[in-house]
């Protein structure tokens, strides 16, 4: 449908979603900072997370080995989530002057009006059913577009300044 989604990252899943020790995701592949391939070994269901192993030999005969491998451990074992590469153009998408441009643009649209739907007591809805939520829905839109239009006409309205004796009084 050609929309692009601009959607931040919380802190949170920014930590859990993206290794950061040096090793760089080629797709199908990671590769470790001495240039050796962590192969895809498979995917646990559970936390939805891709194992990506390197060979015994490789990490064997590494230099950085003790740096590198924890205690106990033949060779490195990495888990990466399975919607990493979804979450790497995520955060590209949010370094863009673009997603800039469109946080800036919610910030002054949409988060004002929930502010003010908030403030006519529209935190959640009371009734139950699609039809009636609706309903509801559509009665806030109304009450906030009509609290919109007396503010607007309030501005254009100037109440005129009582006068004494042709003279303007003014308030000090």
């Amino acid at each position: 449908m050609n929309v692009t989604g601009y959607i931040p990252i919380h802190p949170n899943h920014e930590k859990n979603m993206f290794y950061t020790g040096g090793f760089e995701y080629r797709g199908d592949h990671l590769v470790c900072p001495e240039g050796k391939k962590l192969r895809r070994n498979g995917l646990r269901r559970t936390d939805r997370v891709h194992q990506y192993v390197a060979r015994h030999s490789d990490c064997q005969q590494c230099p950085v080995k003790t740096e590198c491998l924890p205690t106990r451990q033949k060779r490195r074992y990495i888990a990466l989530s399975m919607y990493h590469p979804v979450f790497m153009r995520a955060r590209e998408r949010n370094r863009s002057k673009a997603n800039q441009r469109e946080m800036l643009r919610r910030r002054t649209t949409v988060e004002g009006v929930f502010a003010s739907l908030d403030r006519l007591v529209w935190a959640r809805s009371r009734l139950r059913g699609l039809w009636k939520v609706n309903c509801e829905g559509y009665i806030s839109a109304l009450a906030h577009n009509l609290k919109k239009a007396v503010r607007r006409l309030a501005d254009r309205v100037t109440t005129p300044t009582p006068t004494v004796s042709g003279e303007s009084v003014t308030a000090g």
